[in-house]
């Protein structure tokens, strides 16, 4: 499904009808996101999926997310596009990751 987003994103850029919706976008909920729909992938390879920063680390239980203030990380961007990245960023990772 993903793919064929993709290539239907592409032919809207092509033809200039692809339009963003720009607004300030909290960066760790997108991120926060886009790691749990990925979550069966994760366990399965046996993986430790986790921020550099330590915001949120892989448990056995699942993603673990410390409580701390992520208001001040905000990004202004187009949420969809954002977590459209993040999104192939980890699909690749899973992808090229060995077990």
């Amino acid at each position: 499904v993903d793919v064929l987003n993709d290539l239907l994103n592409y032919d809207k850029i092509e033809m200039g009808t692809l339009y963003l919706d720009f607004a300030s976008v909290p960066i760790f909920d997108v991120v926060q996101a886009c790691m749990f729909a990925f979550l069966n992938q994760i366990k399965q390879k046996n993986i430790d999926l986790k921020l550099e920063n330590g915001l949120m680390k892989e448990r056995d239980s699942g993603v673990d997310i410390e409580q701390q203030d992520f208001s001040q990380y905000v990004v202004v961007g187009d949420s969809a596009r954002l977590a459209q990245v993040m999104r192939n960023l980890i699909s690749n990772a899973l992808k090229f990751t060995p077990e």
